[in-house]
């Protein structure tokens, strides 16, 4: 089985690695015009075909599948010309920055009958499915979802363009695991505030709602708070908790601890039933989202139930455009 490349940064070797594991073999590469990243890329992984151009590419190579995984701003122009080949594609998120080209592209996809994956890794965690379960047989009362986004960084490599659109750029896994996980959400009320220095929101506070099961969802992203990224969920007398992303706990009950001289307050202890972490010897869910994207997409053997689809990428994007523009 034949892969070839679009794109070779950091996240690229992950994909590779994850490929590589599962005995997929990568026939090409492509990098951006002048780029030194796709040669020693190549190299490193003994790649034998190295282009510059991605129409090159296309005009060039029949593999059974395209992994495009090109710079963030980049993707949304190779959405059409690769979903035209008819070849599967898997693409890295985001994969448009407006949910016009997500809707050209599913138009191009229906048209050419292409099979296309968005690489929404968190919902291959391991531990994944055992949540769904849980809080699809328990009434869940309430949510809370929590997004600190570290922005100095960005603020630090003068990244503004990346803080414009932090939402679409990285904060979209996190509704993308709660959307996976319960369904459509809708926002019911939205606080924002923005930074003095920057002129631009890094707050934002509000409630959705999930629509099909009708419970409130508290959203809580104040950019570079302390705290984790996480995903609760309250459910009558117990608690799954997401904290960070790559730990399940589940808990039920309560455990009251009477006063004491050395501790003169009652304490409320929820009771830990269950506790899991994600596998790390490859990142996190990739090498899940590569098997199944290889099962559903390229052998045929199932239909996908469980990868992004571009009309999830396109729920989403626009989801993550109303919170960062409305």
């Amino acid at each position: 089985m034949k892969v070839s490349f679009v794109g070779c940064g950091k996240v690229a070797h992950f994909h590779l690695q994850a490929l590589r594991q599962l005995g997929i073999e990568v026939i090409s590469v492509c990098g951006r015009q002048d780029s030194e990243n796709a040669k020693f890329f190549a190299k490193q992984y003994d790649i034998p075909r190295v282009y510059s151009s991605w129409s090159d590419l296309l005009s060039n190579e029949k593999p059974d599948a395209f992994w495009i995984v090109a710079h963030w701003q980049q993707i949304h122009n190779l959405l059409v010309p690769f979903i035209e080949t008819g070849i599967p594609c898997f693409f890295e998120k985001p994969v448009a920055l407006t949910p016009r080209k997500i809707e050209e592209a599913i138009r191009v996809r229906d048209r050419h009958k292409t099979k296309v994956l968005v690489g929404y890794n968190r919902r291959f965690y391991d531990f994944i499915a055992e949540v769904k379960d849980f809080i699809s047989g328990h009434e869940v009362l309430a949510a809370q979802v929590n997004i600190p986004e570290l922005i100095r960084k960005y603020i630090l490599d003068n990244e503004l363009e990346i803080i414009k659109n932090l939402w679409i750029y990285n904060s979209a896994h996190v509704l993308d695991l709660l959307y996976y996980l319960v369904g459509d959400l809708e926002i019911k009320a939205l606080y924002k505030k923005n930074d003095a220095g920057l002129g631009l929101p890094v707050s934002f506070n509000g409630i959705m709602r999930a629509t099909k099961r009708n419970f409130p969802i508290h959203l809580i992203a104040n950019w570079g708070t302390a705290g984790n990224f996480e995903i609760i969920f309250y459910c009558k007398g117990h608690m799954v908790k997401l904290s960070p992303l790559e730990k399940m706990s589940i808990y039920s009950g309560v455990q009251v601890s009477e006063p004491t001289a050395q501790c003169p307050i009652r304490v409320f202890s929820p009771i830990l039933q269950k506790e899991s972490y994600v596998d790390t010897h490859f990142k996190p869910g990739f090498l899940r989202q590569a098997q199944n994207f290889i099962d559903t997409c390229i052998m045929g053997k199932s239909e996908n139930t469980q990868a992004a689809t571009l009309e999830d990428a396109l729920k989403i994007t626009t989801l993550c455009q109303k919170i960062q523009n409305g």
